[in-house]
């Protein structure tokens, strides 16, 4: 959902009242969802995340899972999304280009809590957990280019995927 920017696909992994934690929400998914994914698209050129390791234990009509994800970041090649995304204090340091794409590499888990409602399963609260991360400079062809020819995914629409061509 994310990484397509597609803020309806988003709203069916949460429940309308469930959201990031710990505890009880901050915000509910009824109220976060159109502004996280516009923020994202905003401060992002590109984001890919790759989960694994899912371990689930189910107790009647909720269910704990811990996942594994590998999130890759791309910022676009100015220095307000790379503020956004790195602060101040990667843009003073000098360790940075701050007007050059970088990619933000890093390990999480998402220690959720599901709930079936009905027949559905959603999550009611996401917990992210950051392990580790890494900065480094993109590459000069795009997010995850080999070559100027390679099919590159897209948000939204213009995505391969959505053109009816897999």
């Amino acid at each position: 959902a994310m990484d397509r920017g597609d803020a309806d696909l988003m709203r069916m992994i949460f429940w309308e009242d469930g959201g990031f934690g710990p505890g009880k929400p901050a915000a509910t998914a009824k109220d976060f969802v159109d502004p996280l994914v516009v923020a994202m698209t905003a401060k992002y050129e590109a984001t890919h995340h790759s989960v694994s390791n899912i371990l689930v234990e189910l107790n009647g009509p909720v269910a704990f899972a811990e996942s594994y994800a590998t999130v890759y970041h791309r910022t676009f090649p100015n220095r307000q999304s790379n503020e956004s995304v790195l602060g101040p204090d990667w843009l003073n340091s000098g360790a940075i280009n701050p007007d050059a794409s970088h990619d933000l590499i890093a390990g999480v888990r998402y220690c959720d809590r599901l709930q079936k409602r009905g027949a559905e399963w959603r999550i009611s609260i996401r917990n992210l957990i950051f392990d580790w991360t890494r900065v480094e400079p993109s590459n000069q062809f795009g997010f995850g280019a080999l070559n100027d020819k390679t099919l590159l995914g897209r948000r939204g629409e213009r995505d391969f995927s959505n053109q009816d061509a897999c």
